[in-house]
C-alpha cells in the first residue's frame, strides 16, 4: 500500500512552509457494521496513483506544486476510552508538529470517522486564537451517528466545548439533536456561509468535510447515507468560498472503503481532496 499521495513529497520534518497531509486512521466509537473508516487514508493514497490531479478551474496540476508534503499516518493508540484516545492523538500531534507555525503551515487530516475532527481541531485551537470550525456534513458535529450511549454522547459534546462550530449541509437530526442545533443558532445555509466568510476574511478557520455531505449517488460508502446531498459541482463552489479565507487546517472524514463499490466513493473523496488543496494554496 502506498505511503504517500502521488502528488506529494514525503516529509521527513515539519519545518518547511506548505501544506502537510496527515492520516488519522480512527474508527473508535463507530458501530460494528460501520467500522472501516480507518482504512480511508490508505485507500486515498492508493487511488491517487491512478487519479488525475489537474484542476480545470485553476488550470494547474498538483504534481507541479512542490510545497505539499505527506507525513503518512499518525501513530497513536486507539485502545481505551475516548479520553484515552484523545490524549494519545494529542501527544502524537504535538510530537509531530514540534514547531507548528499556523501562519505558514497548513495541515489536512485524512480520517477516519468524525471523531477525528474533535481531536485535531482541539489541537489546532490550542495554538490558534479564535479558531472557528466550519463543519460540512449531513449530521451534526455532536456525533449522532455514533453509538448513542449517554456517556459517549456527553464525551463528544465535551470535546467540542470552547470551539465555535458552524454547521452547513445538515439534513438529518434526532429530536434532541434538532433542539440543540436550533438553540445554538450555529446552522448556516450555503449563502450564509459565503457571506460570513466574505465578512470575516482574517478569521482563522478549521474546515471539516465529512463526505456524507455528498448525495449518496456519488458517495454511498459512509456510515449513514442521507438522500438529497450536495452534487460534486456544488461542493466545488462551496470550497471556492474558502480561497480568500484564512483556513489554517482542514480534514476529510467519513469515507468507509469497506462499503465502496467500484471505487465510486474514493473517487469522489479524492476529487474533493484535490479541490480542497487548490483552495488552500496561496
Amino acid at each position: 500500500m502506498s505511503r504517500c499521495l502521488s502528488f506529494t513529497s514525503p516529509a521527513r520534518s515539519t519545518t518547511s512552509e506548505g501544506i502537510y497531509i496527515l492520516g488519522v486512521p480512527l474508527d473508535h466509537g463507530s458501530k460494528g457494521g460501520d467500522k472501516g473508516e480507518m482504512f480511508a487514508p490508505a485507500a486515498l493514497r492508493l487511488y491517487s496513483r491512478i487519479n488525475e490531479t489537474y484542476s480545470m478551474h485553476y488550470r494547474e496540476i498538483l504534481d507541479d506544486i512542490e510545497s505539499i508534503y505527506d507525513l503518512g499516518n499518525l501513530n497513536f493508540s486507539s485502545a481505551g476510552s475516548l479520553e484515552d484516545v484523545g490524549e494519545s492523538i494529542d501527544f502524537s500531534l504535538r510530537s509531530t508538529f514540534t514547531n507548528y507555525n499556523w501562519q505558514s503551515q497548513k495541515i489536512v487530516f485524512l480520517g477516519g470517522n468524525q471523531l477525528v475532527t474533535k481531536f485535531t481541531a482541539r489541537f489546532i485551537a490550542s495554538s490558534v486564537p479564535d479558531l472557528e470550525v466550519i463543519h460540512l456534513s449531513a449530521h451534526s458535529f455532536e456525533g449522532e451517528s455514533v453509538e448513542s450511549q449517554d456517556a459517549n454522547d456527553s464525551a463528544l459534546r465535551e470535546l467540542s466545548m470552547g470551539i465555535s462550530v458552524w454547521q452547513v449541509g445538515l439534513r438529518s437530526f434526532s429530536r434532541a439533536g434538532h433542539k440543540r442545533i436550533i438553540k445554538s443558532k450555529r446552522l448556516m445555509s450555503v449563502s450564509e456561509l459565503r457571506d460570513y466568510l466574505v465578512q470575516n476574511k482574517s478569521l482563522p478557520i478549521y474546515l471539516s468535510l465529512n463526505i456524507d455531505v455528498f448525495d449518496p449517488s456519488i458517495a454511498p460508502a459512509v456510515s449513514d447515507p442521507i438522500p438529497d446531498g450536495f452534487k460534486f459541482t456544488e461542493l466545488k463552489k462551496i470550497l471556492e468560498f474558502f480561497k480568500l479565507s484564512n483556513v489554517v487546517a482542514a480534514d476529510i472524514v467519513g469515507l468507509n472503503p469497506n462499503k465502496d463499490r467500484n471505487s465510486l466513493s474514493v473517487a469522489t473523496t479524492s476529487g474533493a481532496l484535490r479541490e480542497l488543496i487548490f483552495n488552500l494554496l496561496d
